[in-house]
């Protein structure tokens, strides 16, 4: 979880190696930064509590899988939504 945390945080740091789906102008760049700093901060939190629940799963048996399909889900709605946002700016 920590490993994963970090290498999002790093490659948070670094816009230009991103792999962004529309094309990058002068007039939409700041919508897309932002987009995908939202989309990264998401994407860190998510990730910690799908951890963290599985984690608690392990320790307590008797807890239930169903909150980890809805985290997933969360997951990737997340980023349907970021993606659905980028290509409105294209």
């Amino acid at each position: 979880m920590v490993g994963l945390f970090l290498l999002l945080a790093i490659v948070e740091c670094f816009p230009q190696i991103w792999n962004i789906p529309v094309y990058v102008t002068k007039e939409n760049e700041a919508e897309i930064l932002t987009i995908c700093t939202i989309m990264f901060g998401l994407l860190k939190i998510e990730i910690i509590l799908i951890c963290a629940y599985t984690g608690l799963m392990c320790v307590y048996s008797t807890l239930p899988s169903w909150p980890m399909f809805f985290l997933i889900v969360m997951l990737l709605g997340s980023i349907a939504w970021s993606v659905f946002r980028l290509f409105k700016f294209r």
